[in-house]
């Protein structure tokens, strides 16, 4: 058995590798944006951000680059640290 990272099985035989690993970076990125936009909103209206909207944003910028990392360690694409 192989192991997964959110579902993703990390198998190089795979034929959807590439294309699920995309996906679950993709779908980190959206989230990442959706807690920046929250963290603008809240600094516009004088309000303070939330300390889960902060934490949001750490983890899913840490997701984002290991996703990163095992496209480069499975797949041999070069790694991209910008986020």
């Amino acid at each position: 058995m192989n192991p997964r990272f959110y579902g993703v099985e990390l198998d190089k035989e795979n034929p959807f590798l590439k294309r699920n690993l995309e996906r679950l970076e993709k779908r980190f990125q959206q989230r990442f944006l959706a807690s920046v936009e929250k963290k603008v909103e809240r600094k516009k209206e004088g309000k303070p951000v939330h300390q889960t909207v902060l934490k949001s944003i750490e983890e899913n910028e840490k997701r984002i680059l290991m996703v990163r990392l095992l496209k480069t360690a499975l797949l041999e694409e070069a790694f991209n640290t910008e986020i």
